[in-house]
């Protein structure tokens, strides 16, 4: 994605898949595999502990090199995530888990999870009234998540959101469990949504030296 004076930032799990190289092959966001291989229930107990481990991580790091003075410390609603299938469920969870212990609330923009939704048991309520924007991409042939099983996720998050109106489920004919490809209906409503968020600034009009901003 192509978006124009926008600062993105990539980042890796912080959990090693066994048997993988976190540098070549990559690594989780929170535990999926047993030392031998198996699978381990996204509605377990280790995985949960591990989300809730991961959501502090993000969020100490957040507040000490994103939401800090001379970045967006003052603007939070121009941050938005973005993940994909595990780092779909995690941005969810981040998203919905955003206060800090006095109470206060750093409030983004909005997320956009691709493939990918909290389990039950997941995530939190949403305390802020105004609550975040939600897009959550799923494809109607994903072999990962059936749509009956998406459905009833769908119903899950939003019981957790402060109004369900602020979800927007995108339906894919014929996605499996990908990125985004070739679709344009799929890209545009993604775009449409960050668009939705974000504001151009007028660089040559900001350089003239007659022109005062007015605030």
């Amino acid at each position: 994605m192509n978006l124009p004076q926008t600062a993105i930032l990539s980042l890796g799990g912080p959990c090693p898949i066994p048997g993988m190289s976190p540098d070549s092959e990559g690594s989780g966001w929170f535990p999926a595999f047993t030392n031998d291989g198996d699978d381990i229930s996204p509605t377990s107990e280790i995985a949960r502990v591990g989300l809730i481990k991961t959501r502090h991580l993000l969020l100490s790091f957040l507040r000490k090199c994103v939401f800090v003075e001379g970045r967006w410390k003052e603007k939070p609603r121009k941050v938005l995530f973005f993940g994909f299938s595990q780092g779909a469920c995690v941005a969810l969870d981040l998203v919905l888990g955003m206060m800090k212990e006095e109470g206060e609330e750093e409030r983004i923009g909005g997320v956009v999870a691709m493939c990918g939704w909290l389990e039950q048991g997941m995530g939190c309520k949403c305390s802020k009234k105004e609550g975040v924007n939600v897009m959550v991409v799923q494809g109607t042939r994903d072999p990962l998540i059936s749509v009956a099983e998406a459905k009833r996720k769908e119903a899950y998050l939003r019981s957790l959101l402060a109004d369900p109106k602020n979800l927007d489920v995108v339906w894919v004919e014929g996605k499996d469990h990908c990125l985004p490809g070739k679709d344009y209906g799929e890209m545009q409503r993604i775009m449409a949504f960050f668009a939705s968020h974000m504001a151009l600034r007028n660089i040559k009009l900001e350089a003239m030296s007659d022109v005062y901003e007015v605030k």
